[in-house]
């Protein structure tokens, strides 16, 4: 869903409200969202709308990166180009909302560091309990890393808030 995001943001500049609200969590799931290049893009968007206070048209972004990150254009410029060919119809309407798609958005990138953080902590507890390559090992060595990592976790603040309400609401 993060590809329908993209597309979003960059076909639809009205959203930059939504973008301002929602900043800190986009700019956590940029940091460790995993797996794919789509974060690296999302992350230019949040900076170009840092910046110039408005979401970039495709164009602009492409111009933004070149100056200020050249580097991430090989990465980036070819999802930004053909950005609209990667989104199905069927994907584009699955979420009208925008802060649902950010939302869902958001947790998935909070699931995929989840899963990285306790595939590297179960790695520590299987490998032998001497130092290793990366340090120290073995299930001290993992449940050290769960929490250093853990602390690392999203917090929302009052006015963020959970989008679709807190569960004691319930």
């Amino acid at each position: 869903m993060i590809e329908v995001l993209l597309l979003r943001l960059l076909f639809q500049p009205e959203l930059h409200d939504s973008v301002v609200k929602h900043r800190r969590r986009l700019q956590w799931a940029v940091k460790h969202g995993l797996g794919n290049l789509y974060w690296d893009c999302l992350g230019v968007i949040l900076q170009y709308d840092e910046k110039f206070g408005k979401l970039p048209t495709r164009k602009s972004l492409l111009e933004f990166v070149t100056v200020t990150e050249a580097k991430k254009l090989e990465v980036v410029g070819p999802i930004i180009k053909d950005i609209k060919t990667s989104v199905t119809p069927e994907a584009y309407d699955a979420i009208s909302d925008i802060d649902v798609l950010i939302d869902f958005v958001f947790q998935e990138a909070r699931k995929e560091w989840v899963v990285a953080f306790l595939n590297t902590a179960k790695g520590k507890v299987y490998a032998s309990s001497k130092k290793g390559p990366k340090g120290p090992e073995g299930p001290e060595a993992a449940m050290a890393y769960v929490l250093k990592a853990w602390a690392d976790d999203f917090k929302e603040t009052e006015s963020e808030g959970v989008i679709l309400g807190d569960v004691a609401d319930l």
